[in-house]
C-alpha cells in the first residue's frame, strides 16, 4: 500500500490511495519481505518470501511489476539497498531458509530480467537477525554488511560466544576488502547506515546500543560532529498553552464559514469566480453576487432584466464633472468642417446640362 503525507484522510488517518498486489512468477500471492524506494523516487523494488526481487512504477499501478528476477527459489529476501544513482540494487537474502547463513547479490537496474544474473555475489556473510542489513557508500563504491556469528573457539574460556562484524567489500573490485569488529563481544551487528553529510557509519547492535564509527584523519570532532547542534528548546509560552489542552474535553476542528483557510486569492480584491461551487463549499466560502441576467434558479442575489439595463447604461455614461466643455464643441466643430470640405459629386453630365441650355435658347427665340 501507498500513502500521500498530504492525502485524503478519514477518522484523523491516512487514506491508502494506491494498492500494488504482489504475486510470485505463477501468479498466485505472495508475503513481501522488505520494500525500498528508487533514489529518484520514480519506482520501487520489492523484495519477497519466494525469492523474487520485483521493480514497480510508482507512479502508475500495473498488475504486473515492469522487471522481476528470481534470487532463490527456496530463500526469503531480508534487505535492500540501492546504489546513490539508482542503477544498481543489493539484495541479502536467507540461504535455503537457513537463519545464520545468508547472501548477497548485486543487480543491475537498468537490465533487470528473470534471465538476468548478478554482477556479483558476496558469500560468507553469516547473520543471526532475521533484519540484518547491508548499506552502499555514499559515492557507491563500497558495500557495508552487518553480520554476527557465534565463535567456537576451544581453546579459550569463550566459546559459543556471539560477535558482530561489519565486513566491507569492494563493488568495483568485487572482493571483500576489510572487517570491522563490534565494540564489545557477546553483541551482534543488526543494522548499519552510512551517513552521507557526516561521512561516518552509525551501527545498531542486538543489545540495542547504538555505534559511530569515523575517521580520525578526515574528522577532527569526532562523534561530537553528529551532536554539535543543540536540540530545539521549547519557549515557555508553548508550555503554557501545551498544558491548557483539554484532555477529555470537546475536541475537533474549528470551523470559520467566511475564512478561506489561507488559500490563495486568484484576484485581486475577491475570490476566483471560475471556482466550482462544490469546491467553494468545501471550503466554506460564500458565493459572490451574480451577474448578468439570472435564468432560472432561485437567488437573492440574481439581477432583473431593469437591473442589466441601468447597469449597462451606467458602463456607456461620460464622466463630465471636472472636464473643459470647450473640447466637446472642438469635436463637433471638426465635424461639420469636415463636412463643408466634403467633395460634391454633380448630379447631371456636361451633355445633358448642354442639352438643356440649347433647348432653353430655343424656348427663348419661339417666344420672340
Amino acid at each position: 500500500r501507498q500513502w500521500n503525507l498530504v492525502g485524503k484522510t478519514q477518522f484523523h488517518k491516512l487514506v491508502s490511495d494506491k494498492v500494488y498486489r504482489v504475486k510470485n512468477p505463477k501468479g498466485q500471492r505472495t508475503q513481501v519481505a522488505c520494500v525500498v524506494y528508487h533514489p529518484g523516487g520514480r519506482e520501487f523494488a520489492v523484495g519477497t518470501s519466494c525469492g523474487t526481487l520485483q521493480l514497480w512504477n510508482a507512479a502508475i499501478i500495473k498488475p504486473r511489476p515492469e522487471r522481476m528476477v528470481v534470487v532463490g527459489t527456496s530463500s526469503s529476501i531480508t534487505s535492500l539497498s540501492y546504489n546513490p544513482d539508482g542503477t544498481q540494487i543489493a539484495t541479502r537474502s536467507n540461504d535455503n531458509n537457513n537463519d545464520d547463513t545468508t547472501s548477497i547479490h548485486i543487480w543491475d537496474t537498468r537490465r533487470l530480467s528473470k534471465s538476468s544474473q548478478p554482477l556479483f555475489s558476496c558469500s560468507d556473510v553469516p547473520s543471526l537477525y532475521k533484519t540484518a542489513n547491508c548499506e552502499y557508500s555514499p559515492n557507491g563504491k563500497m558495500l557495508l554488511v552487518a553480520c554476527s556469528q557465534y565463535r567456537n573457539d576451544t581453546t579459550t574460556t569463550k566459546a559459543n560466544t556471539m560477535e558482530g562484524i561489519i565486513k566491507i567489500f569492494s563493488v568495483k573490485e568485487k572482493k571483500l576488502i576489510g572487517e570491522v569488529p563490534a565494540s564489545k563481544l557477546g553483541v551482534g551487528v543488526v543494522q548499519v547506515k552510512w551517513h552521507s553529510k557526516l561521512n561516518q557509519i552509525l551501527v545498531g547492535n542486538s543489545d540495542g546500543s547504538i555505534d559511530v564509527y569515523y575517521d580520525e584523519t578526515m574528522s577532527r570532532n569526532g562523534a561530537l560532529l553528529s551532536v554539535a547542534k543543540a536540540g530545539k528548546t521549547v519557549d515557555s509560552l508553548s508550555q503554557l498553552l501545551a498544558s491548557r489542552i483539554p484532555t477529555n474535553g470537546v475536541m475537533g476542528e474549528i470551523i470559520a464559514p467566511f475564512a478561506s483557510h489561507g488559500s490563495k486569492r486568484k484576484k485581486a480584491g475577491g475570490d476566483d469566480d471560475s471556482e466550482t461551487p462544490s469546491a467553494r463549499s468545501r471550503r466554506r466560502i460564500p458565493e459572490p453576487p451574480a451577474r448578468g441576467i439570472k435564468v432560472g434558479g432561485q437567488s437573492s442575489a440574481s439581477a432583473t432584466f431593469t437591473q442589466f439595463i441601468s447597469g449597462e447604461m451606467k458602463k456607456k455614461a461620460k464622466m463630465i464633472a471636472g472636464r473643459d466643455p470647450r473640447q466637446d464643441l472642438f469635436q463637433y466643430h471638426d465635424k461639420n468642417s469636415n463636412k463643408a470640405n466634403q467633395t460634391i459629386l454633380a448630379e447631371k453630365t456636361m451633355e445633358q446640362e448642354e442639352e438643356e441650355e440649347k433647348q432653353q435658347q430655343q424656348q427663348q427665340g419661339q417666344s420672340k
